[in-house]
């Protein structure tokens, strides 16, 4: 259990963090033990908004977490693949991927606003829209200030129309030996979507990261289908999944 200090800037709430929540080899009564002794050490802490996630096949654990006032605000899906070498698929030739200019932040601050309407902060009917609506632009901000390993932008004629994020888990590469690079975020303006974009963008820039990585990973939703078929037909696969649960009050 720790402070969730960055969730806690964008609501007027204190928020705590229970990572991981691992019960799966423990029986019912041991099970409530641990809870009710978190419950107990986050009052004392003053958290009043709990956050966390319990996988996907632990249903105990998700029930115990319900009958103490949890909310279920997301089923998120993990998926994993190779990143292909070779020559990604031609984009439209009025349209070009490059790298992130500082310029760019005011345009993809706009776009992150509508990007996301069924993440599970907006899910969580006891978090304003207004301060989700901030802590995604301030995300965006901190990844492009430095916290994203490579950011990507999609522009038409010179106009940004999407960008992309990645992240680097570098002390991960670091001891376990391997290439991983995270796919954070990606989106495309309200106005261009639906034409395939987003998929053409990640593959460019897959294939740009081919030299310096060999696998990828992400989430999403479970009810993201569009996401879901095109990171499948990237030749990802679901390695997991977990429910997402809030606790507030």
């Amino acid at each position: 259990l720790s402070a969730d200090d960055w969730h806690s800037r964008f609501y007027d709430l204190s928020f705590g963090r229970i990572a991981p929540f691992l019960t799966n080899a423990a029986d019912d009564g041991l099970r409530d033990d641990l809870l009710d002794q978190l419950l107990d050490t986050a009052r004392i802490a003053g958290f009043n908004h709990l956050i966390t996630r319990v996988d996907g096949s632990e249903f105990a654990a998700q029930r115990a977490l319900a009958s103490r006032g949890f909310n279920l605000v997301d089923v998120s899906v993990k998926m994993s693949g190779p990143i292909a070498g070779g020559a990604p698929p031609a984009i439209d030739p009025d349209m070009a991927v490059r790298s992130y200019r500082d310029s760019d932040l005011p345009t993809l601050m706009g776009m992150v606003a509508t990007s996301h309407p069924h993440n599970h902060y907006y899910n969580d009917p006891h978090l304003s829209k207004d301060g989700t609506d901030r802590l995604f632009g301030a995300w965006v901000e901190r990844c492009c200030s430095g916290l994203a390993s490579h950011v990507y932008i999609l522009e038409r004629q010179g106009e940004p129309v999407g960008f992309i994020l990645y992240l680097t888990p570098k002390s991960l590469n670091e001891r376990m030996g391997t290439r991983l690079v995270i796919l954070d975020f990606v989106c495309i303006d309200a106005n261009a979507r639906g034409a395939g974009l987003g998929r053409r963008l990640i593959s460019e820039t897959l294939g740009r990261l081919s030299t310096e990585f060999d696998q990828i990973e992400l989430r999403t939703s479970h009810n993201n289908y569009a996401a879901l078929k095109c990171y499948a037909d990237l030749g990802m696969r679901i390695v997991s999944t977990d429910f997402v649960l809030h606790r507030n009050g």
